[in-house]
């Protein structure tokens, strides 16, 4: 019924591609199983969200121009304490770039969001507890092209301000960000491209975390190679972390990094592999430990069934190795918490997906998704969770 509503809606209503403004909307249910992620006990959970979004895009000679704003009507039928039944969320953004010369091009961006996304990624997918926040992010760009188009430089600042709306959340997990980096990268020959890059995150996290700090400074000195095949695509890249933790029983350490992608497309373009290998230190996610080690590996394939039906199915693990020396210390010197030990924690899942595009700017997605965790008991709780999810997008 919903389908055949939009349907009709949109059949007067096809997008203008060179139009400035851009509206979408969307529909849709999900259901979680296993809403605060236990072993036993398992609590359901069903979402009805309802969203929308307005784009503006302009473009003259040497500028471009976008503007989007999202708003998302979000209910819950057996919400935690710490949620609401019904919530309001947005989105807005503003992106801006320049062409100064055929050699210098600056950007400038920033989003603010009202949202309970943890937004922590693994392949694209979220595995992490929900909790209300918002969030605003800015960052500043410049590149130069050089060597005739072989060589470019680039140059970015940003910064990041996050606040829980709950105190429990609030405590451990309200963030204040800010990063620079540096990159070189250089056409060695045709299809192949090599790359050198120094990054900077500096990290203020959970400051009310029983009056302790837990933040860090986090360098990343990395290089990298992509070769461009016909059909396949091979990125790696590999560097060292050097860690400078704010307030923990070592006070910095010295940690290997890299990534290792392969992008395999059909000449047909109807059927894509993606395989990703990743070895990072992010800053902790598990309070109070104020880093950790993360390793990841995923596949995702993807398939054009019919005209208008793809598919893609993912397949998703993920370790992450805690050291207890990165645990905050007290005034006087104790750790917040001696429980705290070395641990890990790791995560299976797999997500299928299915995409109807049952007009140009209509389209149907029915997801499931499946996620089994595995960790010491200081660092979460094990558990396995099942979601699924249907959705309709229109686009007017």
């Amino acid at each position: 019924a919903v389908l055949l509503a939009l349907s009709t809606l949109t059949q007067s209503a096809v997008p203008d591609e060179t139009a400035p403004w851009k509206f979408t909307t969307s529909i849709g249910g999900s259901y979680d199983d296993n809403r605060d992620g236990t072993a036993d006990d398992k609590t359901g959970l069903f979402e009805l969200s309802i969203n929308s979004k307005a784009e503006y895009a302009a473009a003259w000679t040497r500028t471009k121009l976008a503007l989007s704003y999202a708003p998302s009507l979000r209910y819950r039928s057996n919400p935690r304490h710490d949620q609401n039944a019904t919530d309001l969320y947005h989105l807005l953004s503003l992106v801006a770039s320049h062409r100064m010369s055929a050699r210098l091009g600056i950007s400038a961006g920033n989003n603010f969001s009202y949202t309970d996304d943890p937004a922590v990624m693994e392949a694209g997918r979220t595995f992490r507890e929900n909790a209300t926040y918002w969030l605003n992010t800015a960052h500043l760009a410049a590149s130069y092209r050089m060597l005739g188009e072989r060589a470019a430089a680039t140059l970015e600042g940003s910064f990041m301000l996050k606040r829980y709306e709950g105190q429990d959340f609030a405590r451990i997990g309200d963030e204040d960000r800010i990063g620079a980096a540096f990159g070189l990268k250089y056409a060695l020959r045709a299809g192949l491209t090599a790359a050198g890059s120094v990054s900077f995150a500096g990290t203020a996290l959970g400051t009310d975390y029983d009056g302790v700090e837990r933040g860090s400074d986090v360098t990343f000195i990395s290089v990298s190679l992509e070769r461009v095949y016909r059909c396949l695509t091979a990125r790696a890249r590999g560097g060292l972390s050097l860690v400078n933790l704010d307030n923990a029983s070592i006070d910095s350490q010295t940690r290997p990094g890299g990534d290792i992608q392969l992008v395999y497309v059909t000449p047909s373009g109807k059927t894509s592999l993606d395989l990703a290998i990743r070895h990072h230190a992010v800053r902790g996610d598990v309070a109070p430990y104020a880093s950790q080690d993360r390793t990841s590996a995923s596949l995702t394939a993807r398939r054009q069934l019919r005209r208008n039906l793809s598919m893609s199915l993912s397949g998703i693990y993920a370790l992450g190795d805690y050291d207890a020396d990165t645990v905050a210390l007290n005034k006087d010197g104790t750790v917040v918490d001696a429980s705290k030990i070395d641990g890990t924690d790791q995560l299976g899942a797999v997500l299928l997906a299915l995409t109807y595009d049952y007009r140009s700017n209509l389209k149907l997605c029915v997801s499931y998704g499946f996620e089994d965790w595995s960790a010491d008991d200081h660092i979460r709780k094990s558990h396995r969770r099942n979601t699924a999810s249907i959705s309709v997008r229109a686009e007017f």
